[in-house]
């Protein structure tokens, strides 16, 4: 329960990488983390409304930000490990998990392949799945443009991945915090992007080991995420689960809906850590 001021990076080396992470405030520790080209600073906000009352700890995933990676590449369940021992050099036992996308997909997994560190789960637009052929394809494009393309081409297709990410009218609407995002996700290491877009096709399904998730779990979706269908079937899966749809949200909840995303999660939390236990 380290109690700090002030969110400039710090790292530590995880097998050889650095994994970059910004850190504010005091009380029970919450571990956010990212989802696919984007980076810590998506979670800038929501800290921001816990850091009162919690150890916030945002990561830049390898690839991403300030973080590095390795060249030969990673996978899903690499991202899991490493995270325990993330923990590990922190000297920090457990921490809840918050994870928008990969980062919840990510969360799922440690949840399940070690309950010991996980204190308390929040999935935000996140599936037991993974994504179809098709959306592979177009991530495979989507990082060959970024590593290899020239400035316009790049600019064009992040900007059309952008409007995926968010509530029709979000980008129009905030095109200040449009462009902050747009310079985040052309500002990654080039040569990552290709490895970066890897990751999901790793993914194995873990549907049916969702009954086994021990730890209480908000699932949290945008009511205009395209993959929101799954929400009612993992919170009816997850034991100890509630799921809550955030109106006006896409993909990027945290952008599209702050306010609402941050009641939803300061709730939760509060509640789970009521007793001073996260189970």
């Amino acid at each position: 329960m380290t109690s700090t001021e002030g969110t400039s990076p710090q790292s530590i080396e995880i097998d050889g990488v650095r994994w970059a992470y910004t850190e504010q405030g005091s009380g029970p520790l919450v571990l956010f983390l990212h989802g696919t080209l984007s980076s810590s600073a998506m979670f800038d906000a929501l800290v921001d409304s816990l850091a009162d009352r919690y150890h916030c700890i945002a990561v830049d995933w390898p690839g991403h930000g300030h973080s590095g990676y390795d060249p030969d590449g990673w996978t899903s369940d690499d991202l899991v490990e490493s995270l325990v021992r993330f923990l590990d050099a922190l000297g920090e036992p457990s921490a809840a998990f918050v994870g928008l996308s990969q980062g919840g997909a990510v969360s799922l997994r440690v949840a399940l392949r070690h309950p010991e560190v996980v204190d308390a789960l929040v999935t935000m637009n996140a599936g037991p799945d993974g994504p179809a052929a098709p959306a592979l394809e177009a991530m495979a494009e989507l990082g060959r443009v970024l590593r290899s393309a020239g400035d316009d081409e790049r600019l064009e297709i992040a900007t059309r991945q952008q409007q995926m990410f968010h509530a029709d009218g979000w980008v129009d609407a905030n095109p200040e915090a449009a462009q902050r995002e747009l310079e985040v996700m052309l500002g990654h290491d080039r040569d990552a992007m290709p490895l970066v877009v890897r990751v999901p096709a790793s993914y194995s399904s873990v549907e049916t080991q969702l009954p086994d998730i021990e730890c209480r779990t908000l699932v949290l979706w945008g009511e205009e995420d395209v993959r929101a269908f799954w929400g009612p079937p993992m919170a009816e899966a997850i034991p100890h689960a509630r799921l809550e749809i955030i109106a006006g949200a896409g993909h990027h909840m945290t952008f599209d809906a702050p306010a609402s995303t941050a009641r939803a999660v300061g709730e939760f939390l509060d509640d789970v850590f009521a007793t001073g236990a996260g189970r």
